[in-house]
């Protein structure tokens, strides 16, 4: 008796420990995100569609893939990219909408998938055809970090069934790819610079910066940085000097909004060397208008105004260059 009752235990204990490890883990398609047909940016009423290909299209691909198949253990609405982690199970991600309404500028970006459908894995023994992908962006946050937005998927065949809300950290980039296009961004051409008074402006600019710009933007050729707030108009200028020998690459990069404000959000390291002049750009308001002029020398060869800047999205430009620049 002693033996057989041995002998079940065994036989429990084994089932056990067998049973434990025959959890397989699933493989799922998706964690794969497969290029789009196209790519569509919705806004109110108005849509732009990006084609296979083409820069804009490559651009908000690339930006989206980098969080592709990534959450967070806490989740946190903001967090740095360390704390992104590996999806390993579809519940991980599923999430909830509580979207009621539509702001006129919500933004939706669409993946669209028409001649071959996404395969999407809900289990092991089920996988089904998915033709959108919509990703809902949120606010951008202060901090230069990810932030937890989400995106629904849309079956091919039947496109008003969706298989739920799955949650989406949206990076830096992905603002960045859609800051400036055809369908945000109302764009003006000046025959003429506008005049600024710079001796209302703070100057905040501080020799560190310059040695970091060269190196972090390859900007070999730069050889002045001066970054000016005015607290009355809301504005910030930044003025970038090159020198004869600087390339048309070197000033183009320099003329870009996202470059210089990922650059003042990004080192704090260097900023907190500088109290005074951290303490000041800290109550500077997130939606201030950003005036960059790069000059030749002495000589001012382009001025790109971004203005009506609103959740790290650009509104607005009005940019001047000089002729034969």
């Amino acid at each position: 008796m002693k033996n057989l009752f041995v002998f079940l235990i065994s036989i429990f204990i084994t089932s056990c420990l067998s049973g434990c490890g025959s959890k397989e883990t699933i493989e799922y398609a998706q964690s794969q995100l497969p290029t789009p047909d196209h790519i569509e940016l919705r806004q109110d009423d108005s849509i732009v569609t990006y084609e296979k290909g083409t820069e804009k299209y490559n651009a908000i691909y690339e930006a989206i893939l980098e969080n592709w198949w990534k959450s967070s253990a806490d989740k946190e609405e903001i967090i740095d990219d360390t704390d992104l982690i590996e999806v390993k199970n579809l519940k991980e991600m599923k999430t909830t909408s509580d979207r009621r309404y539509v702001d006129h500028r919500d933004i939706y970006l669409k993946f669209i998938y028409e001649e071959e459908p996404m395969q999407w894995t809900k289990s092991k023994a089920e996988t089904v055809d998915i033709g959108e992908i919509l990703f809902m962006f949120p606010e951008y946050p202060e901090e230069n970090k990810n932030v937890k937005g989400c995106f629904g998927v849309y079956h091919s065949d039947r496109p008003s069934v969706h298989e739920g809300f799955y949650t989406y950290y949206f990076s830096n980039e992905s603002f960045e790819a859609l800051s400036e296009n055809e369908l945000l961004v109302e764009t003006s051409n000046s025959k003429n610079p506008l005049e600024i008074d710079l001796q209302y402006f703070s100057d905040l600019t501080f020799e560190e910066v310059k040695e970091k710009l060269i190196t972090y933007n390859n900007w070999t050729h730069l050889e002045n940085h001066w970054l000016g707030w005015n607290p009355l108009t809301k504005q910030i200028v930044v003025n970038y000097t090159f020198s004869g020998k600087a390339s048309k690459k070197e000033m183009e990069s320099a003329r870009d909004y996202w470059k210089t404000m990922q650059f003042i959000n990004r080192d704090f390291s260097v900023w907190t060397m500088h109290l005074d002049i951290w303490n000041v750009y800290d109550n500077m308001p997130k939606d201030a208008e950003v005036i960059i002029q790069v000059y030749v020398e002495d000589e001012l060869v382009s001025q790109d105004i971004y203005s009506d800047v609103e959740k790290n999205i650009i509104y607005k430009v009005t940019r001047y260059e000089k002729e034969n620049s």
